[in-house]
């Protein structure tokens, strides 16, 4: 049933596109207010104390409704699981994104490029202006990430753990993004905790989607680049990046011209779109023996 609900999912999202209608977020700011004036009236003043309960609650609150569901009508556990699903997956449009940047670097608009890039997060005040090849490679790591943190990671949890998995790594992304920069309460080291957090939940997902980019990408040179990555002491989105130029035989030599950096995003949309529906092959393998 988790095939089905996984695969039912993948459409409606392909189809919404980024209309999704069950990504309403409003409710975890209202609850997470409503429980600092609650904590405050006995002097708990701590963010991490808030995430704690508000992920206890949604946990056991999706563990007993799946449950229910599983035992006593399979369809509308399907349809729960889909809906879970659907709200845990990443917001906005990617492709669309790509597209824009793509669509700017052709025209030489460098604003419109950071724009396009600042979209899906890429830290571009850094970047020194019309520094096109190091925004090209920023924008590729970034959208890499991207594409696992709003796919493969919850599809990868809800593989593990059914919808409680899913939705709980929903929630740890929308608490660092959302309600952390929010809090009154909230510390550099708040954040830094909460970043600690999610790298280590994202960590074996980030090796196993690595791993299956070689399998649908070059095998040699991605193996390769995903053994050098794990000997080193690097983020999960420097694995990542490694791994993809690896499964696209990327030559270092070559500067990163607006052709190759055109041809890179293309053929990453293609390699985890490739990769996706290799990972719902194998859990239908799992699931069917």
């Amino acid at each position: 049933m988790l095939l089905f609900s996984l695969l039912i999912a993948i459409t409606l999202k392909q189809l919404w596109k980024s209309s999704n209608p069950l990504q309403y977020d409003a409710w975890l700011i209202t609850l997470d207010t409503q429980l600092s004036h609650w904590l405050h009236k006995i002097d708990i003043n701590d963010t991490t104390i808030n995430f704690s309960i508000v992920i206890s609650l949604v946990s056991i609150a999706t563990f007993a409704v799946s449950s229910t569901l599983h035992q006593y009508n399979h369809f509308l556990y399907i349809v729960f699981s889909c809906a879970v699903l659907l709200y845990s997956f990443g917001r906005g449009e990617l492709t669309r994104h790509i597209t824009d940047f793509i669509v700017a670097e052709a025209k030489g608009d460098w604003h419109q490029a950071c724009l396009a890039a600042q979209a899906i997060q890429t830290p571009v005040s850094s970047i020194e202006s019309n520094h096109w090849a190091k925004l090209n490679k920023s924008f590729l790591s970034q959208a890499n990430y991207q594409g696992f943190e709003r796919f493969f990671a919850v599809v990868f949890w809800f593989a593990l753990f059914g919808p409680v998995g899913a939705i709980c790594y929903r929630l740890c992304h929308l608490w660092l993004q959302q309600v952390v920069p929010r809090s009154a309460h909230t510390n550099t080291k708040t954040h830094r905790e909460f970043t600690r957090l999610i790298a280590i939940i994202e960590w074996p997902a980030v090796r196993v989607l690595g791993l299956t980019y070689a399998v649908t990408g070059n095998f040699t040179s991605c193996m390769h680049a995903w053994k050098q990555s794990n000997t080193k002491n690097i983020s999960n989105q420097d694995v990542l990046l490694q791994s993809l130029e690896g499964a696209l035989a990327v030559d270092h030599d070559i500067p990163q011209t607006q052709e190759i950096t055109r041809r890179e995003l293309e053929a990453l949309q293609q390699l985890q779109t490739r990769t996706l529906w290799f990972w719902v092959g194998c859990i239908a393998i799992v699931f069917i023996l």
